[in-house]
């Protein structure tokens, strides 16, 4: 099943902010970004990137994602 834009849905990867599918680098710089306020995430991404799931992002989250994409830890 896919979403109008042809995304699988249902499909979460934790730490996707991006919404690419995958975790990575772009992922930490999204979330940081949605943590300062710059861009504001859709629900999908709100839900991948809130790591700790406490409603937002923040800097903690960002921190989390920025370490798995390093491969420092498994979200």
């Amino acid at each position: 099943e896919a979403n109008e834009n042809n995304k699988p849905v249902n499909n979460i990867v934790k730490g996707d902010a991006d919404l690419d599918g995958k975790l990575g680098l772009n992922d930490a710089k999204v979330a940081l970004q949605a943590a300062l306020g710059i861009v504001t995430l859709d629900e999908e991404a709100l839900k991948n990137a809130d790591i700790d799931g406490d409603g937002k992002v923040s800097l903690t989250d960002v921190g989390e994602i920025l370490k798995a994409a390093l491969g420092i830890i498994e979200l």
